[in-house]
């Protein structure tokens, strides 16, 4: 079984760089990059990550803006093909009220300054200021390919909520202190899980760079408790 692990807003799949070395310790972990998927819209994007998933078993790390692709995928991949699904400080409706003027943000709140600093410190990491972990994000966002990264933005903005029913184990990572996805939209998702457990990690939204071993340690056991499941299913 291959752990994918589906990026946030940068798509780059960067970002994950910390918890992918702490996974490949026991899995077999794939990197999904936004940049190679031309498909605008979550279900287009959804669509072209399942055909390069179509012949693996797999096991789902979806960060962030990925989550609404993960949901798709559930319904585009044969039965049993996916062991389960880890949810990183993501969502499958749109995060917040606020979140509806994603694609508003103005270019200049996307580079790294003195300001945009101090707005991801706050909103991204509970006010946990990290030179490097701060960089390591406006430079992964650099990276990504505008015009897609565009898309991103508009695709959170116009989210709407899920109904189909996931009956594959979940586990939801929850950061203790998330300004940029709402109880709520927390709620939206876990009412669409048969299989639902959520663990909260002290941080802020990016919890998965703030803490990849604490995040790890949280995936090794949702995989295990999802090959438990499968075998008494059986």
């Amino acid at each position: 079984m291959k752990l994918v692990m589906l990026p946030g807003l940068d798509g780059t799949g960067l970002l994950f760089e910390n918890l992918a070395q702490e996974l490949s310790r026991n899995f077999e972990v794939i990197i999904i990059s936004f940049e190679d998927v031309s498909g605008q819209s979550y279900q287009q994007q959804a669509a072209e990550v399942a055909e390069q998933l179509k012949n693996d078993c797999i096991f789902i790390i979806a960060e962030s803006y990925s989550g609404a692709i993960a949901y798709a995928l559930t319904q585009l991949l044969k039965p049993n093909q996916i062991a389960g699904i880890v949810f990183l400080a993501s969502f499958v409706s749109r995060p917040s009220p606020i979140a509806r003027m994603a694609h508003l943000i103005p270019n200049v709140l996307l580079k790294e300054n003195r300001f945009t600093r101090k707005t991801l410190t706050y909103f991204g990491f509970n006010s946990h200021y990290e030179s490097q972990l701060i960089s390591a994000v406006f430079n992964s966002i650099n990276t990504a390919d505008k015009i897609k990264l565009r898309n991103r933005l508009h695709n959170i903005a116009t989210l709407q909520k899920a109904h189909n029913i996931i009956s594959i184990p979940v586990t939801y990572i929850r950061p203790s202190k998330d300004r940029l996805v709402s109880r709520q939209a927390v709620n939206d998702l876990a009412k669409n899980c048969i299989n639902y457990n959520e663990v909260s990690v002290s941080g802020g939204h990016f919890i998965a760079q703030l803490k990849p071993k604490e995040c790890a340690e949280v995936i090794c056991k949702a995989v295990k408790l999802a090959k438990q499941s499968n075998i008494d299913d059986r």
